[in-house]
């Protein structure tokens, strides 16, 4: 497993560029999975499938309106999304995939594990302490001296 910490998303490219072409064999499907918003598409996926000259795909652009709220996956005309990568895939070209369930609409049981790139996100939570994007309140927190 490789780690890298960078200020954007996008600044990551570079890097995940000279991993990639460090392969004997380029992957065919690279995953990019993690929580909604943070960059996964924009910051990562678009520019990455643009620089190895790969189709982008996105669960997003497969979605369908079910009239009333339901969960992420249900919105997902998943055959669909899966054809377009398959499809890709059979005709050997590389596929940038990207999504919050990837796991759910491209199962590495039928697709295969690919390259799986997983972005977090950090915020500067007090001092010199930071916290996972969104999980803890946004609230200063008050540091008592210690005795």
């Amino acid at each position: 497993m490789l780690f890298g910490r960078f200020q954007r998303a996008a600044d990551a490219v570079p890097a995940l560029l000279n991993v990639l072409h460090g392969y004997s064999q380029m992957p065919k499907l690279i995953r990019v999975e993690g929580a909604d918003g943070i960059g996964k598409s924009t910051g990562i996926a678009e520019p990455l499938a643009s620089e190895l000259r790969a189709k982008h795909l996105d669960p997003d652009k497969f979605r369908c309106d079910p009239g009333e709220w339901t969960t992420y996956i249900e919105t997902v005309r998943v055959e669909a999304f899966q054809n377009a990568v398959r499809e890709e895939l059979e005709a050997e070209r590389q596929v940038v995939a990207d999504s919050v369930c990837l796991d759910e609409v491209l199962p590495e049981s039928t697709f295969g594990k690919g390259f799986r790139i997983y972005v977090m996100q950090l915020e500067p939570y007090h001092d010199s302490f930071w916290q996972w994007g969104g999980l803890v309140s946004s609230a200063t927190p008050r540091v008592s001296p210690t005795s």
